[in-house]
């Protein structure tokens, strides 16, 4: 996801933002990262996943729909949703654990990444 612009929020950015087509105005690809309902602490998660794993884009343009996206409120929230298809990420589990979002799901699906070898406590011959 290397582009130019990020587009970061909630709902108004989802719906208002459309990325294909400020890259065809502006030259600068970019993509939408917008989420109906999302807090905050959401798409700080998400700019931080997004550097971590990307070149840092040139912009981030944070879209605030109202203040109560800065304040807590029952019509937002993390979206914990949008990160359970992505599990399989060892950042992304932690931070469903973290959360103490479906925890015990998230430690079962961190086990399931093992396999039986690992698990295996017998001494083992190493051949070079």
């Amino acid at each position: 996801m290397n582009k130019d612009v990020i587009f970061i929020g909630s709902s108004r950015g989802a719906r208002a933002v459309i990325a294909d087509q400020i890259t065809k105005e502006t030259q600068l690809s970019s993509y939408n990262l917008c989420y109906p309902g999302s807090d905050i602490t959401f798409h700080k998660f998400l700019l931080n996943a997004l550097i971590k794993h990307n070149e840092p884009p040139k912009k981030i343009v944070l879209i605030v729909d109202d203040f109560a996206q800065l304040h807590p409120d029952k019509t937002i929230s993390f979206r914990y949703d949008r990160l359970y298809p992505l599990v399989k990420y060892n950042y992304i589990n932690q931070e469903l654990i973290n959360k103490k979002e479906n925890s015990i799901l998230s430690w079962v699906l961190a086990m399931s990444r093992g396999n039986k070898e690992n698990l295996s406590f017998s001494k083992k011959n190493i051949q070079a």
